[in-house]
């Protein structure tokens, strides 16, 4: 069990995964009912391709999340304030957080969620999307991996996929992907490439302990590794070098570098036809808005999309 979990301001618990996961469905029951919650229909299917199985999901209620883009003001942060209604607890940046004290980090819920249950862990104070991750970062990602077994993602730019400008990463309930049986071939001391995934990135295996599962400093070890093998570096003003997404569980991590936010079919000069792909296309998990753009991600063919928005 976890310290320093905080449910209402000043109010700490220790909070198992059993606590967290109630938590949420509580969160998520009575936001529906409120109408915070805004979930997003999907219809999904199974796509083989040269023996690589993806899961491409097709948006039913786009037209709604449109509409509610476009009302916004585009300076408009979510997170700051951040919704009451969405809010699931506040997350330790370490273990040294003294009780009582505002914590750095606040776990909230995905307000236009595709995944029950997404989380969203997102600094109290403004920080940029395009900072680099840091210790303290790592740490409320370790609390939260403590406590479920999932799949945090981090889009960093705009290249990257990154739809809002407050720095946050995401979290999925459960770590299953369809590019498992690849990630296994992730190695424990160096970078290493999967060579079917013919998308650039870099990947490790993460220190791991049933007890003590990923450390905070065991993830940024392995994350300035893999910054360093894809030549990203982070300015004196945390900015980083490049765009790229970054993907953990609790026994791996990846990163790509990004070049292109979407992908569009090869005389599509103009961009129309474009798919933007964030951190999830790169476990095989892809989302399209309607039919047209799906169709334009089987003629470019899948895995040749993922590669296009990396080179």
């Amino acid at each position: 069990m976890s310290k320093g979990w905080n449910f209402h301001h000043g109010d700490h618990h220790d909070l198992s995964s059993e606590m967290l996961m109630a938590r949420v469905a509580e969160v998520t029951e009575t936001a529906v009912e409120s109408g915070a919650l805004k979930s997003i229909m999907t219809e999904t299917e199974s796509v083989i391709e040269e023996g690589i199985e993806f899961e491409l999901r097709s948006i039913s209620s786009y037209r709604r999340k449109s509409a509610a883009k476009k009302a916004r003001d585009p300076d408009f942060n979510p997170f700051l304030p951040f919704e009451r209604a969405l809010y699931v607890c506040d997350v330790p940046g370490s273990t040294s957080t003294p009780d009582g004290a505002e914590t750095p980090y606040v776990c909230v819920l995905n307000k236009f969620n595709v995944v029950e249950r997404h989380m969203l862990i997102i600094t109290r104070a403004f920080e940029l999307q395009t900072h680099a991750l840091t210790l303290g970062d790592f740490s409320a990602l370790a609390h939260v991996l403590r406590e479920v077994d999932g799949l945090c993602f981090y889009n960093s730019g705009a290249e990257s996929g990154a739809s809002q400008r407050h720095k946050h990463m995401q979290l999925l309930p459960t770590s299953a992907t369809p590019f498992d049986t690849h990630f296994q071939g992730f190695r424990d001391d160096t970078p290493s490439r999967i060579p079917a995934l013919e998308f650039a990135h870099l990947g490790m295996n993460l220190p791991y302990d049933e007890s003590t599962r990923p450390s905070g400093i065991a993830l940024m070890s392995v994350y300035t590794t893999l910054m360093g093998g894809l030549g990203i570096t982070v300015g004196a003003d945390g900015e980083s070098s490049a765009p790229y997404n970054m993907l953990a569980t609790r026994h791996w991590m990846m990163l790509v570098p990004r070049t292109r936010e979407s992908v569009c079919e090869p005389n599509d000069l103009a961009g129309d036809t474009g798919v933007s792909l964030n951190s999830l296309a790169f476990v095989g998990k892809l989302l399209v808005k309607d039919r047209a753009q799906k169709e334009t991600l089987l003629r470019v063919g899948l895995m040749k999309a993922l590669s296009s928005v990396t080179e």
